[in-house]
């Protein structure tokens, strides 16, 4: 009974070992500065699909993502309760759910991996070039990246202006691709005769070599491109931003953010208070002083910001009376109370601004906390003030999705400009991983990209990645910086995503390719009257 109980337990236990490594695998979104273990991580995960039947190997991916996603994004459940206002009865399971369906990810790419390797697919590459594809077509609400992971290694992440976030990712998989192949190699390795052995090494060090010079190119070229933008930095036209962080309720958040306006010295050339911040406007008025405000509190809303001498950039709603409907909005409003112009929020956020499916099945509508019906604003042109800066607006999290970014900048956007809420997030770490995920946008289109929030975390990263000045997080604060004005556009600009769709074009291919072996390998077993001998998997 003893032995029967512990071959159980040996078999719970293999069972499980994905999780491990799946935790390691997410550790840098709890602690960016140990990035580097996405590298050895995605060794093991690929190390450990690779010779699996395909059914088993999804299985271990899929185990694999949960455990990713339930320690990077842990925090899930807390925010379903707090800003969709479901009980935690029923957000707990949802955040169950949706951690369990974004691991399928994982097993995915498990799967097609142990797929192609059992009709002997042999170049490594084909590994990189399915997770890429996978990263990019599977639908994400928070679209976290494995090359966000490196942030404290901003070398690495400069060619993200030429790929996109997918690049330094595609990296990070070819070499734990590589280390997955080369290790047991090295280590005895059996399969096939001595020679064939030989050849598998010899592959494999080839495929080693050419990471290598990729990885080594990618961050000399990293280095020299951070000081060459640098330089190009100090020749722009210089712009000083303050960033108002109120650090308090919906209620008293505009009262908050007047009185740390007020305290600020002259010279700035534009003012931001965060998302949320006041009510709603009608989508045709251009008096920001009048809302409903009436008597002392109209006047003294005018008399600020007659006083503060600056443009003012603030979230609020938009009312449009024809149709009942509502606008996530950003307002720039100058010192006579006009309003300029307005931003409104193109992506929605599922469960707060609206609920899937509502469109087809209005009755959903029912499930949502918030009475308002809002809908998504169609225009990525910038917002420009009297001195002339264009500001790519956006909001919430729009500055995780790089195509909001990429089309603002696009547009002629000088410098990218986030006003967010994060107070649903409480005092957890995703409002730094909201930054993390955001970083990228920086780099991608060579903008400065400016965080406004309500709690943090408000911060000014550079065209080059690097955070240069960041508010405290959860108290209430203001940021002056000087920030450049940049209107020339990177390659990723222009392109968009064209690496990731060359990585889907790739894995289709392979995939084709793979279909194709297996329909030869059907056709020899019918000729001979029996099945080929299976030789292992070797990389090119």
């Amino acid at each position: 009974m003893s032995k029967r109980l512990a071959k159980r337990w040996r078999s719970v236990a293999a069972r499980l070992l994905p999780v491990v490594p799946g935790v390691l695998f997410a550790a840098p979104w709890l602690a960016p500065s140990v990035g580097w273990v996405s590298w050895p991580a995605s060794a093991v995960l690929v190390g450990m699909v690779r010779h699996r039947p395909p059914r088993s190997a999804f299985a271990r991916a899929w185990l694999f993502g949960v455990a990713a996603h339930t320690t990077g994004f842990y925090w899930i459940a807390q925010v379903l309760t707090d800003f969709a206002r479901l009980s935690p009865s029923i957000s707990w399971p949802v955040a169950v759910l949706l951690n369990c369906v974004q691991a399928m990810q994982f097993g995915l790419f498990g799967m097609i991996v142990a797929w192609l390797a059992r009709r002997n697919y042999r170049c490594v590459l084909h590994i990189p070039v399915v997770w890429t594809a996978l990263e990019f077509l599977w639908p994400s609400i928070f679209p976290w990246r494995l090359g966000q992971t490196q942030l404290h290694w901003a070398a690495f992440l400069q060619v993200a202006e030429f790929t996109g976030v997918y690049g330094p990712g595609f990296v990070i998989m070819w070499g734990g691709a590589t280390l997955a192949f080369l290790v047991p190699l090295l280590v005895g390795e059996r399969g096939g005769d001595s020679g064939e052995a030989a050849d598998r090494l010899r592959r494999c060090r080839r495929s080693a070599i050419a990471c290598l010079f990729v990885t080594g190119g990618i961050v000399a070229f990293g280095y020299w491109r951070i000081g060459d933008v640098k330089a190009e930095l100090r020749d722009e036209r210089r712009f000083r931003v303050a960033l108002i962080q109120p650090a308090t309720t919906l209620r008293h958040r505009a009262a908050t953010c007047r009185s740390l306006s007020a305290r600020l010295a002259a010279g700035v050339d534009l003012i931001c208070w965060p998302e949320s911040t006041i009510g709603a406007y009608p989508l045709a008025s251009t008096d920001f002083a009048l809302k409903s405000a009436t008597g002392r509190d109209r006047r003294e809303r005018a008399d600020l910001l007659v006083r503060l001498g600056a443009p003012v950039l603030v979230g609020g709603l938009s009312q449009d009376q024809s149709t009942s409907r509502y606008y996530n909005s950003a307002f720039l409003v100058d010192s006579n109370s006009k309003v300029l112009g307005r931003y409104h929020k193109r992506q929605l956020t599922p469960f707060g601004e609206y609920i899937p499916g509502a469109e087809r099945f209005p009755w959903l509508r029912r499930l949502s906390p918030y009475p308002q019906v809002f809908a998504a604003g169609e225009s990525s042109q910038p917002l420009e003030t009297p001195d002339g800066a264009k500001l790519g607006v956006l909001i919430c999290y729009e500055d995780t999705l790089a195509d909001a970014a990429r089309r603002s900048a696009a547009a002629g956007a000088e410098v990218l400009v986030n006003l967010t809420n994060d107070m649903w997030f409480g005092r957890s770490v995703a409002s730094l991983q909201h930054q993390q995920l955001a970083a990228l946008r920086a780099i991608e289109n060579r903008r400065y990209l400016i965080r406004c929030s309500t709690t943090g975390s408000t911060a000014v990263i550079s065209p080059t990645g690097d955070v240069v000045a960041q508010a405290p997080l959860f108290d209430a604060a203001t940021l002056t910086v000087d920030v450049a004005l940049r209107d020339d556009r990177t390659v990723y600009c222009r392109v968009g995503d064209l690496f990731a769709w060359l990585c889907v074009g790739g894995a289709a291919v392979a995939v084709a390719f793979g279909f194709f072996r297996s329909g030869r390998h059907n056709a020899q077993t019918s000729g001979q009257g029996g099945a080929p001998p299976q030789s292992v998997p070797s990389p090119r």
